[in-house]
């Protein structure tokens, strides 16, 4: 083998060589180009939001009546989740409604949550005043509740309050009470409404006793907005217990919108110079 043999032969391999390194260099930048790639992509996802479920409904449920209410809460919590938002539920043992309304206003500073929903045992506060004839009134408030921001003041210090600076609703309040029996039928029924197994005439009902007639008389109060069909029971001479019952043990409405005094266990419904008694147990077996 002479020098130009030799020489061919190195050639060779040299320029081989060069192919080979070309080749593994070209794979070192696509793989180094695929690593900095998923870093990059990793990098990504960590600067996304937390995409952890957000509240925007507080289910707060008294604590001695949860274990009996759990799956009913937890049918009805993943019957209104929606999107990214739910429900979430808090079990409340002990604790005064200022407590309970420094809880509800920790969710509103942090999640914007839209209301909450209280299911059992839970505190309220208390409201007095004399009403606009000079009469003294006393009632739970849930307004107290509504805005967290609001100054109020119990200046005589009886455990009820009596003053409070203006207002500005930030969210929703609804209660719910009765037995442990009675809250999962509720939840049932609500349940059944919303899978289209229970319902009830697309219609709205107004039934403004007499006290209110003369100012009331024609109004619709928006109902009719809501639904096409709204009847109403307005008239000094039809607003009766017997119109009522009827109405809602016959075709019913989906809606009502009622003026009628009332106690905690009954409505009075006025009629020919007397009040008409319908108690909880009447209506409970109509």
């Amino acid at each position: 083998m002479d020098y130009h043999d030799l020489s061919a032969i190195w050639m060779n391999f040299y320029f081989n060589s060069r192919k080979q390194m070309h080749k593994i260099t070209l794979i070192l930048i696509i793989a180094a180009f695929c690593l900095f790639s998923l870093s990059c992509d990793k990098d990504n996802e960590n600067d996304e939001p937390d995409k952890t479920v957000i509240p925007d409904v507080l289910l707060i449920v008294e604590s001695s009546k949860y274990n009996g209410l759990s799956s009913k809460l937890a049918e009805y919590q993943q019957d209104i989740a929606h999107g990214d938002t739910s429900a979430l539920i808090l079990q409340w043992s002990s604790g005064s409604v200022i407590a309970l309304r420094d809880t509800i206003k920790r969710y509103y500073d942090k999640y914007h949550i839209k209301g909450a929903f209280l299911i059992g045992d839970i505190p309220a506060a208390w409201y007095e005043m004399d009403d606009s004839f000079d009469e003294y009134e006393e009632f739970p408030f849930d307004l107290f509740l509504m805005d967290p921001f609001a100054e109020w003041q119990d200046t005589d210090e009886d455990g009820k309050y009596d003053y409070y600076s203006s207002l500005e609703l930030k969210l929703f309040t609804a209660r719910l009470i009765g037995s442990e029996s009675e809250i999962n039928n509720y939840f049932s029924k609500v349940h059944n409404y919303r899978k289209g197994n229970l319902s009830l005439p697309a219609r709205g009902y107004i039934f403004i006793d007499d006290d209110w007639a003369s100012m009331y008389a024609s109004e619709y109060f928006n109902v009719n907005t809501i639904f096409s069909i709204t009847d109403r029971c307005i008239d000094v001479n039809e607003t009766t217990k017997s119109a009522y019952l009827s109405k809602l043990t016959g075709q019913g409405a989906e809606y009502i919108h009622q003026m009628i005094h009332s106690y905690p266990n009954e409505l009075l419904i006025y009629h020919q110079q007397q009040n008409e008694s319908l108690g909880t147990q009447e209506i409970t077996s109509n």
